[in-house]
Parts: C-alpha cells; structure tokens; sequence
C-alpha cells in the first residue's frame, strides 16, 4: 500500500498526517493482509519511530518500501527538460539520497524548512525496510535531453552499473543508484533496490499511441543497469501501472485476454512487460482508481480515471491484484485516492 505524506485540504509539503493517525493506518494495512507499505519521499521523524512502535513484538511486522525524491521540478525545467548531469541537480539529488538513508538508519537531524520533513531521526528501522525506490517519474523531455548530448558520462561504479547499451540518461540513473547504495553499505547493510518507472518511459514501443511525441518519446530501460559482483542485496524493476493512462494501454492490448479469457488491456500490458523482463524481478509499484466525482480517461471493464464509488473502487483493484498476481509479478502497491 503507498502512503502519501498529507491530507485533503494540505500541501504535501505540509505533512499534515499526525503519528496517531500513521498508526492508524498501519491497523489497517494489517487488517487488508497488506505486508507492505511504500512512501516516496522522507516523513517526518514520527512516522518512523510510529513504525517501529506498531512492530515492536510482532512475528509478522509491516515492512517499508522507502523512496527518495528526485529533483524533480529542477529535471521538469518549466517543461523544456533538461540535462539531468546539471551539476546542481545530481548533487541535490544525492543530497536527497543521504538524508533519506541516514534517516532509516536514525542517524541524522535536519535543521527546520519547509516543503520538507525535518527533525531528529534517531530511531533506526532498517530492519523493516525492505527495499528501496528513487526517484520519480521520469520526464520524456528530460531524458531526450540528457541523451541528446554527446558526451557520454563517465563515473566509477561500485554496486549498481550501467551495462554497455546504457543511455546517457541510464547511466545517470544507475550512478544515483549506486550512490544510494554506497551510502546504505556505510550502514553495512544491502537491501534490494530499483528506481520510479511508468508507461510513459518503458522499453516497449507503443505504435498505435496517440500521442506518440508525448507517451512514446523516450524510453529509460531497468535492463539498462544492474548490480555488480559487489552487490547481493537485489535488484529489481518498478512501474506505476494504471488501466487508463496513457491512451495506448486501452487501445493497443485491446484484443488480449485475461486469466479468465476475458478480452483485458490492461492485462495484456501487464502481460507484455513481463515477458519484457523475464529475467528481472518486477514490481507494479503503483496502480489504482480514483473515487473522484469528475471522470478524466476511460477505460475498460469500468476502470476509469474517477467516478467511482469505494465499493467498485474495492472491487476493481482487487481485480487488477489478481491480474497482477496471475502474471507472476513480485508485489503490486496499491494507490487508493
């Protein structure tokens, strides 16, 4: 289950939700059978010592997919892109990568700011965090431009490498990843770890999209990277995956069938990048429906982008685990707006 950071009617920057209420939530992630629960980006310091109180004895603990925010508004650029090598960038991101770590450790204080978490975080929860996911949806814009220079990027790589069809955009995103794991190992500890992928920027070519320029502009490959005879932890792939965006989900798989011998789309996606990644572990990080009262795309079997009530919002989710789960996927994070 992914956790976000604040409440209707606040910023996220704001991290309006009190520790009582994370403790509430743990309740009830245990009490839907869920094993694991994913946040973005840094909480504040009671979110953490909330987790380990709630799994203080307990044989069968809630387990923390822990994300790190990338730099994302300086990679959007005002939506020109950019290159993602800026100096200013990847030393912000790394920046972001430190705190984080030594955070899960409980080994760090953050002077008070705003628009993110800060405080003491003096209580260490890497034994209940199961994996880590950098980064965020990565801008097509963005990535176009980094690989459009030339020079290619040169780094020594510790524990996760970038193979030799690497972009120059891949290469950056293994370098943030092997910093992200050389600060973990100064804890002595591995952990699996992988990056925020979505359709937009998968390995599939989408011929029948629409809009080809925007949702099959670029491509930022798991494959791409991998971890080297120093790293054992794990390494795995991790896509936001939803059954109505964008339009080449509805419209290309429209004549595969699911498990039930259903014609299903969003089955015949989930489906494809699978067999894309036979040999690589995958995750469905994030998927979901919206309850919203306005309805934004349209998809099959009622899987809109809002207009639900949280029964069929229940429903249909527990529909797309299923898929998920038939398709041999490792985990799926459910998104539930």
């Amino acid at each position: 289950m992914n956790i976000g950071a604040s409440l209707p009617g606040h910023f996220p920057g704001e991290f309006a939700v009190t520790r009582e209420l994370y403790l509430e939530w743990f309740q009830d992630c245990v009490d839907l059978d869920v094993d694991v629960i994913r946040i973005y980006t840094l909480h504040p310091p009671y979110f953490y010592s909330a987790l380990a109180e709630f799994n203080r004895g307990r044989t069968r603990p809630l387990y923390l997919f822990q994300g790190v925010w990338s730099p994302e508004e300086e990679l959007i650029n005002g939506g020109n892109g950019t290159d993602a090598w800026n100096e200013t960038i990847t030393s912000l991101f790394a920046e972001n990568i430190r705190e984080v770590v030594r955070a899960i450790h409980g080994d760090i204080f953050i002077a008070e700011r705003v628009g993110s978490a800060y405080g003491s975080f003096a209580v260490d929860v890497s034994e209940y965090v199961i994996g880590w996911i950098v980064g965020t949806e990565w801008f097509q814009e963005t990535v176009v431009s980094t690989n459009r220079i030339p020079t290619m990027m040169t780094r020594d790589y510790q524990y996760i490498a970038p193979t030799p069809q690497a972009s120059r955009f891949e290469r950056w995103v293994a370098y943030m990843l092997d910093y992200a794991a050389s600060v973990d190992m100064e804890y002595r500890w591995q952990r699996p770890i992988s990056f925020t992928n979505w359709i937009t920027t998968d390995p599939i070519i989408h011929p029948l999209e629409p809009d080809p320029d925007v949702e099959d502009l670029a491509s930022v490959d798991v494959a791409h990277m991998g971890p080297t005879s120093n790293w054992t932890g794990g390494y795995f792939g991790a896509f936001h995956i939803y059954p109505y965006y964008p339009d080449s989900v509805r419209i290309e798989y429209d004549q595969c069938l699911n498990c039930r011998g259903q014609v299903d789309p969003y089955a015949g996606y989930i489906h494809q990048l699978k067999s894309y990644y036979a040999d690589i572990p995958l995750i469905v990080a994030e998927f979901g429906l919206p309850t919203s009262r306005s309805l934004t795309h349209i998809a099959p079997f009622g899987r809109h982008q809002g207009g639900h009530n949280e029964t069929e919002q229940g429903r249909m989710i527990a529909d797309m685990m299923h898929i998920i789960y038939e398709e041999d996927y490792d985990a799926g994070l459910i998104f539930k707006s």
